[in-house]
């Protein structure tokens, strides 16, 4: 049997800024600065907006099933009950029409016993940005005052095994 046509993973920045300095970001250390003219966080009016296209394009194309990784800047400044509110809205939506896979790329350094649980309790899949050992990482991922987020994301990378999360690790290479 032939896999259904159409896009299956959908990028969706929610939030566009970042609790994060990195030095290499394209987005906030780059000469475009048009990302201040912009909301920080996404509406629900656009989320919903996004949502509809999706289920859309899923009709149309005959797909099954989609993810949506949920991207920022940094995602959980949005919030975690606006977040479980987004997803329980998303499945609404798609209900009957295709599975939802859930992802969110995450700097972990904001994760806390309540993130745990809204990720537990949507099905949320975890990537953790983290570029190696705390030489390597603190070089360029910084906070707004210049110090290194190697230790803040280790705890939020052990309070996701604490909780039973499985994550993976997406690293800049220079």
């Amino acid at each position: 049997m032939a896999a259904a046509a159409g896009l299956r993973q959908f990028v969706v920045k929610v939030a566009s800024r970042c609790n994060l300095n990195c030095s290499y970001c394209y987005v906030y250390n780059q000469a475009d600065t048009t990302w201040r003219d912009r909301p920080s966080l996404m509406s629900h009016a656009t989320w919903d907006a996004t949502i509809e296209r999706i289920r859309r394009h899923c009709l149309s194309s005959g797909r099954r099933s989609v993810e949506i990784v949920l991207h920022g800047g940094e995602p959980t400044l949005i919030g975690a009950e606006r977040l479980a509110s987004m997803c329980g809205r998303a499945r609404e939506h798609l209900d009957g029409v295709a599975t939802l896979f859930l992802t969110i790329q995450t700097n972990a350094t904001r994760l806390d016993p309540v993130w745990i649980s809204t990720l537990r309790e949507h099905g949320i899949a975890v990537g953790v940005s983290l570029d190696g050992p705390k030489e390597v990482n603190d070089r360029y991922r910084v906070d707004r005052k210049g110090g290194g987020s190697h230790g803040r994301v280790v705890k939020g990378i052990d309070l996701l095994r604490e909780g039973g999360m499985p994550f993976g690790i997406l690293s800049v290479v220079a």
